[in-house]
C-alpha cells in the first residue's frame, strides 16, 4: 500500500485528515480476497462500493485458533448491505448479510465491525499495524484464481490459506522470521508461540483442526523462508505466463 497524502494543515495548527480518492484507491493493492462481490455470501448481487472489502485473520497457538473473518459493504440496486463471513481458516463458513436503506449505516456498520476485531480505525488501514489477541488485515494484489493456475509449479505453497498476498504483506512475514529466529538465542526471552502465532496471522496458513505448530528452531524458519522465496517466484510466473497470454493488437496506421 502507498502511503497517505500528507494532510493539508488546519488553523492553528491542526492537520485535517484527507480521504483518499477514487483514483488514489485504484492505484492502490487490494485489501480484500476478490475485490468483487463475495460469492459465498447470499445474496451474490449486486456491487462492492469502493473498497470496503477486507480480510482478516487471528491465529493463537495457545488457545488453538487460526480464523478468518472477511466484510465487505455491497450496493444492490440502492439497497446497502454490510455483509461478513467467518470460519476457521481452511473450513466452510458461516455468514450473515444485514441490509440497510442508506449507505452511511452500512459504511457505519463495515467500519465497527472492522475495528472491534483489530482496534484499529478504518482509516487507519494503510498504515495498519496488528495489535495482540486482534485480527490481522492481509493485503492482497492480482486475482486469487490466476494463482491457483500455477498451483502445481510448487508444490510447498499448498499450505497457504491465500496466494496472492501483496509483496508488502509477503516481506511483513519475512521479518516476522527474523524475529523468530533471534527469538531462538537462548538469552532472548520472547515467546515463540506468540511470534509464530503473528507469522500465521500475517501469512494464513490451513491446519484443519490441528493446533498450529509453533515455530522452534532454524530449520523451521529456512523452510517458512523457502515458502515465502517460492510464493514469489509464483507470482512472477503467473504474472510471466498472463503477459505471454496478452496478445497485442498493433495501431492500424503501423499495419498500413
Amino acid at each position: 500500500m502507498k502511503r497517505r497524502a500528507a494532510s493539508a494543515p488546519k488553523a492553528g495548527g491542526k492537520k485535517v485528515k484527507e480521504e483518499p480518492t477514487d483514483a488514489s484507491l485504484a492505484a492502490r493493492p487490494q485489501i480484500s480476497v476478490q475485490g468483487t462481490v463475495d460469492e459465498h455470501c447470499n445474496p451474490s448481487s449486486g456491487e462492492v462500493h469502493k473498497d470496503y472489502d477486507c480480510i482478516l485473520i487471528l491465529t493463537n497457538i495457545k488457545g488453538n485458533n487460526n480464523k478468518v473473518y472477511i466484510i465487505q459493504v455491497r450496493d444492490e440496486n440502492g439497497l446497502y448491505c454490510s455483509c461478513s463471513r467467518w470460519a476457521r481458516v481452511g473450513e466452510k463458513e458461516k455468514f450473515k448479510c444485514h441490509k440497510f436503506k442508506d449507505l452511511e449505516s452500512a459504511i457505519k456498520d463495515f467500519e465497527t465491525k472492522f475495528s472491534k476485531r483489530t482496534n484499529t480505525n478504518w482509516a487507519d488501514r494503510w498504515n495498519f499495524e496488528s495489535q495482540p489477541g486482534k485480527y490481522t488485515l492481509i493485503e492482497v494484489e492480482g486475482e486469487q484464481d490466476a494463482e491457483d493456475k500455477l498451483d502445481h509449479v510448487k508444490e510447498d505453497v499448498q499450505e497457504l490459506y491465500i496466494k496472492n498476498l501483496s509483496k508488502k504483506q509477503i516481506d511483513k512475514g519475512k521479518d516476522i522470521l527474523e524475529e523468530i529466529e533471534d527469538a531462538l538465542n537462548p538469552n532472548d526471552k520472547r515467546d515463540l508461540k506468540e511470534l509464530s502465532s503473528k507469522f500465521y496471522s500475517t501469512i494464513p496458513h490451513i491446519f484443519g483442526r490441528k493446533t498450529p505448530p509453533t515455530i522452534h528452531s532454524k530449520d523451521i524458519v529456512q523452510q517458512k523462508k523457502k515458502v515465502l522465496e517460492d510464493l514469489k517466484k509464483l507470482k512472477s510466473e503467473t504474472k510471466k505466463a498472463q503477459e505471454e497470454m496478452t496478445v497485442t493488437v498493433p495501431h492500424p496506421v503501423d499495419q498500413n
